[in-house]
């Protein structure tokens, strides 16, 4: 017990003055939803580390909302969220997809997307991972990635899917002189994931088998998995969708079209990214909670997935997030031709000079190692 709580302040330190940075002098607001995910034992420690910095701290419970992306923030949390200097966000359906959160964060306040959100996860590995190292990893796979001309993703299940690379997503929240996401105003913690990359003239047979769980509730798709539903892409558009869950998927299309406001663009295919952390995990069984679930597998190298519906760097004039995340497990990616995953693994841990930088915080094979997102 003693060994796990001294883990979890390290993991809250991590969290506080090595990702959000936070120093004296600032407001932080820890924003937190009322759930059984959300424990008040890690939010006391995230609170006391941030007080140990010289911060002014407060801590804002709010209810989850039942829409998740598509519905509106309460004032309240709005009003919080938009006066502070650092947002440490413990909420998990009230977020950046809300475009006046995104626009906060654009204004300047730095926001982290935390996931350890109990003590299990505060403690664990992946919250504990060193940031030099991990820098290292996303700065790698930035430098491949920015310099790339083309993409090609497959899969087991049957995805084969080319298409042009446009550069990561340019949102104001992203910064242009921020490479990484750990150094943009958005961050993530633990870390885990690249920043999304706009996709141009696509082209081939994608195989989606998961929609995030929030979004699946609202079509009419099962939460977890299902049997792949076949997309058909055409110079960057699906243009045909096939399968059981065809008609989940043609409404969820729909939905977005209006909800969001994107009109043909729903059938867009605009970016995609994938999770970077090979120690990811979640500490609740997947049925038990779904969106956690989800959450913490965005981070994990087995999942990637596409943004379709709606172009990210258009305003349509919506307070919504606009996009479906469509996703495929165990892909393998190439870059100009050069895997940068397989089979859900990121190639370039087996880089000889990659792990002899890890040597430097530990045992590359305990580092590096794989483990599924739930044991």
């Amino acid at each position: 017990m003693l060994s796990s709580s001294l883990d979890a302040i390290d993991g809250a330190r991590a969290c506080i003055l090595d990702v959000a940075e936070v120093t004296a002098g600032e407001n932080v607001l820890i924003l937190c939803e009322q759930s059984i995910r959300v424990e008040p034992e890690a939010i006391d420690l995230l609170a006391i580390v941030a007080k140990e910095a010289g911060a002014s701290v407060q801590v804002l419970w709010t209810d989850q909302l039942r829409h998740s992306w598509w519905e509106d923030v309460p004032r309240i949390a709005l009003s919080a969220f938009q006066s502070a200097d650092v947002v440490i966000h413990c909420h998990y359906t009230i977020g950046r997809p809300h475009r006046p959160i995104s626009d906060a964060i654009a204004s300047g306040v730095r926001f982290v997307r935390n996931y350890a959100t109990d003590m299990r996860t505060l403690s664990s590995d992946w919250a504990r991972f060193p940031m030099g190292l991990y820098d290292v990893i996303e700065e790698q796979i930035t430098n491949r990635l920015e310099k790339a001309e083309n993409f090609r993703v497959v899969t087991p299940n049957g995805s084969d899917v080319q298409g042009r690379m446009a550069r990561r997503v340019a949102l104001p929240y992203f910064q242009a002189e921020a490479r990484t996401m750990s150094k943009s105003l958005h961050r993530v913690f633990p870390p885990g994931v690249f920043m999304p990359i706009n996709v141009i003239d696509a082209n081939g047979i994608y195989m989606v088998d998961n929609v995030i769980s929030w979004g699946a509730r609202i079509w009419g798709l099962p939460e977890i998995s299902f049997t792949p539903t076949k997309l058909t892409i055409e110079n960057g558009r699906v243009v045909h969708v096939e399968g059981e869950w065809a008609d989940q998927f043609r409404h969820a299309f729909d939905y977005v079209a209006t909800k969001a406001k994107v009109g043909d663009d729903a059938w867009l295919i605009d970016s995609f990214h994938s999770g970077l952390h090979p120690r990811a995990m979640t500490p609740i069984h997947p049925q038990i909670d779904p969106d956690l679930y989800w959450h913490n597998m965005h981070h994990h190298p087995q999942f990637f997935h596409f943004h379709i519906g709606g172009d990210m760097l258009r305003d349509y004039g919506t307070p919504y997030m606009t996009h479906i995340s469509s996703g495929a497990m165990n892909a393998t990616l190439y870059v100009d031709g050069e895997p940068l995953y397989i089979d859900g693994k990121l190639a370039i841990l087996a880089d000889a000079e990659l792990r002899a930088i890890a040597e430097n915080f530990g045992d590359p094979n305990e580092l590096f190692l794989q483990r599924p997102v739930w044991t």
